[in-house]
């Protein structure tokens, strides 16, 4: 079960993380983290994640045709507004999802300023078959300013045909090491328990989460960042009261040590949804505990400037290192 700090999470919207940081520091002490001994950048890093739904660089053409009875046709402007919200929110690194391929996240998020990390999942070399390829994907983009990339990781959630599989990081940031991933969890187990369910899309997640777990547990000593659309809400929806979701309960376990969600409360404002305005959360960044003792307080969930971009709004969290 997750620790009492962890599970009263939600319930403080206005949490002052200045003072949490208290809190955090007797629970994770001896939790190392690699900023430690480094020098503390001058400015928050800021870190965001992004569902940019179904994303595709040509005007005028769907990435993967109608799916649900949603076609995502974007136009020039689309494009503009969506760059318009990445240049606003101005995030050190970002964890995308739904993005189309590699030169549709380049689109976005060009060479010659950030690194881009893809997902491997993606082939690369599939020529003829190429429309096999046009599908939906985890990447991050990290500013060249901001951090120099070590190493590249794939996180093994492609647990069945068609599942994203996670994509991570490990960055130097002034000589300091940290872990950053961005997921895409199955979509079809919001509420049920993923364990029990006989759904099987709950058989899928209840598949991923250990594999999702066991990749932040062994990092934790580094410091990391987990962005991503986890297609459910982890603070609490329906008959969980807030922090008590299982899914939540398996990854936040404090096996080495606690790890924290932002944001923490299921009531959000996401008013711009491309089909309605959503109030519950389901995309989060974790935050390994001696990370999140740094964070500033929220709003975590951020505009998009327009309702045609997206079906989720971005989410960014500022620390200070």
């Amino acid at each position: 079960m997750p620790c009492a700090f962890v599970s009263y999470l939600p319930y403080l919207k206005k949490l002052d993380l200045k003072k949490f940081g208290l809190i955090l520091a007797i629970f994770g002490s001896g939790l190392g983290f690699g900023f430690g001994s480094g020098a503390a950048m001058a400015e928050p890093f800021r870190f965001a994640t992004w569902n940019i739904e179904n994303f595709w660089h040509v005007a005028g053409e769907s990435l993967r045709g109608p799916y649900r009875g949603r076609d995502t046709i974007r136009l020039a402007g689309d494009y503009r507004a969506i760059r318009a919200t990445i240049d606003r929110l101005d995030a050190h690194v970002w964890a995308l999802q739904e993005m189309g391929s590699p030169a549709a996240a380049q689109f976005l998020f060009p060479a010659d300023q950030w690194h881009l990390v893809f997902s491997p999942r993606f082939d690369a070399q599939a020529g003829p078959k190429a429309q096999e390829n046009r599908d939906i994907y985890t990447a991050l983009a990290i500013s060249k300013d901001a951090a120099s990339l070590i190493s590249t990781h794939a996180i093994a959630l492609d647990v069945s045909p068609g599942n994203r599989m996670g994509t991570a990081a490990l960055l130097d940031i002034q000589g300091a090491r940290l872990w950053v991933a961005s997921v895409h969890l199955k979509s079809g187990c919001r509420s049920d328990l993923p364990k029990t369910s006989d759904r099987q899309a709950c058989g899928v997640m209840a598949a991923q989460l250990p594999i999702l777990e066991t990749w932040i547990d062994d990092r934790l000593d580094q410091g990391v960042l987990v962005g991503g659309d986890f297609n459910r809400t982890l603070v609490g929806y329906n008959s969980f009261q807030p922090g008590d979701d299982p899914a939540w309960a398996d990854l936040a376990d404090r096996d080495p040590g606690p790890i924290l969600s932002f944001p923490f409360t299921p009531q959000v404002n996401c008013p711009e949804g491309q089909f309605g305005a959503r109030t519950w959360p389901v995309d989060f960044v974790l935050a390994s505990s001696a990370l999140a003792q740094s964070a500033h307080a929220g709003p975590y969930v951020q505009s998009m400037g327009g309702r045609a971009l997206s079906d989720h709004c971005p989410v960014l969290v500022a620390f200070d290192l």
